[in-house]
C-alpha cells in the first residue's frame, strides 16, 4: 500500500487490499474523513467508484483511519 499526504493535510491510500477484487485507492481529508474512493482490477485497467457508504466503503474508512496521524514519509 501506498500513503502520501497533500499540503492541506489530507492523504491518500493507493493499493488498499482486502476481500475484493483488485485494489482500492481513497482520498481522505485532514480529519480522516473519506472523501472519494475507486476500485481498480488491475494496473492501467477499467475502474469503479466504490458505492458511499456500502461495506468496501466502510472498510477503506476503517483502513484508513489509521494513517490520519501519521507523518507524510
Amino acid at each position: 500500500m501506498k500513503f502520501g499526504r497533500f499540503i492541506n493535510g489530507g492523504y491518500y491510500l493507493h493499493k488498499v487490499a482486502g476481500y475484493w477484487k483488485g485494489w482500492v485507492s481513497a482520498w481522505f481529508d485532514r480529519d480522516g474523513n473519506l472523501l472519494d474512493a475507486e476500485q481498480i482490477f488491475w494496473s492501467f485497467g477499467p475502474s469503479r467508484p466504490v458505492k458511499r457508504d456500502g461495506p468496501m466503503w466502510r472498510e477503506v474508512c476503517r483502513i484508513g483511519q489509521r494513517y490520519k496521524h501519521t507523518p507524510a514519509p
